[in-house]
């Protein structure tokens, strides 16, 4: 019984580096997290991070970093760390009709996209989206659908809540 108690009770980590595609170098500042998670960060200047404190299960562990594709890599850890090297590939790029806003305009559009992607709550009052920079705005069918985007992690803090999380935002559409 102590034996299997320990066993729960396991906590891994999950290291390793992130590179281009050729290998040849290492991607600083790049995202890696678990998928539906609040455990997540960035690599070092030498393309390396470490996960910590992940219970044994099955995961989804995404990486990212802008102007590269998005890997989505499923482990399942079991009884031991892992170590995973990720190498990325550059991204076609993408024409899509961002649009040049006023400040009063994209703050307009935020607060739209805070008030349905966050909600309405006392705790959504609470929770920043702090690298709002990221978030751009394009085109709709028509003058009143606000859609945005972000080529990299959104960083949700919710304070109310205490949890941090990396939200890969492909579209938000509202009408």
């Amino acid at each position: 019984i102590i034996f299997f108690s320990l066993q729960t009770q396991a906590q891994f980590t999950i290291s390793g580096r992130v590179l281009t595609e050729s290998g040849s170098e290492p991607l600083s500042k790049a995202s890696v997290y678990i998928n539906n998670s609040t455990i997540g960060t960035a690599t070092n200047e030498n393309g390396d991070y470490i996960l910590r404190d992940i219970k044994p299960g099955v995961y989804e562990v995404i990486v990212s970093y802008v102007g590269y594709d998005v890997i989505v890599y499923k482990i399942e850890i079991k009884s031991a760390d892992l170590r995973l090297s990720f190498k990325l590939v550059p991204k076609v790029k993408e024409m899509r009709d961002i649009l040049v806003v006023t400040s009063n305009q994209r703050e307009k559009w935020l607060t739209i996209l805070r008030e349905n992607f966050l909600g309405l709550t006392l705790a959504a009052e609470r929770t920043k989206i702090l690298n709002e920079e990221d978030i751009f705005f394009e085109l709709g069918p028509t003058k009143n659908v606000v859609q945005a985007f972000s080529d990299v992690p959104l960083i949700i803090v919710n304070k109310e809540l205490g949890y941090r999380l990396y939200f890969d935002l492909q579209e938000f559409y509202f009408d």
